[in-house]
């Protein structure tokens, strides 16, 4: 766990959020992904153009505090996929950043 903080440190100003896990599994106890799930997601599937993009591995983040948690994750050897498209029943659906969703657009159906 050190070793992490070490790192969130070395990568950002502030300190690093608690959260809070029991909640959070009681909140989504059916919300699992699975190896196999997250090896079906098919990442830079949001076709929407990036206005101001902040390069990071080839990679054109929305935001800087995305490319930085980018960083972070590479740092600590955790892999992940931007912006990737699920596969939810027979609709396929682009997982977009938080602010696009949280203004009023509901996540895109492909």
């Amino acid at each position: 766990m050190n070793q992490h903080l070490d790192a969130w440190k070395a990568c950002f100003k502030y300190p690093c959020p608690r959260i809070d896990l029991s909640k959070l599994r009681q909140k989504a106890q059916s919300a699992v992904i699975t190896k196999e799930v997250y090896d079906s997601l098919v990442p830079l599937s949001n076709k929407h153009p990036v206005t101001n993009p902040n390069p990071y591995k080839g990679i054109a983040f929305r935001s800087k505090s995305e490319r930085e948690m980018a960083e972070y994750l590479d740092s600590v050897g955790i892999e992940y996929k931007y912006e990737p498209l699920m596969h939810i029943g027979a609709e396929n659906i682009v997982i977009k950043q938080e602010e696009e969703v949280g203004s009023g657009n509901a996540p895109s159906k492909r």
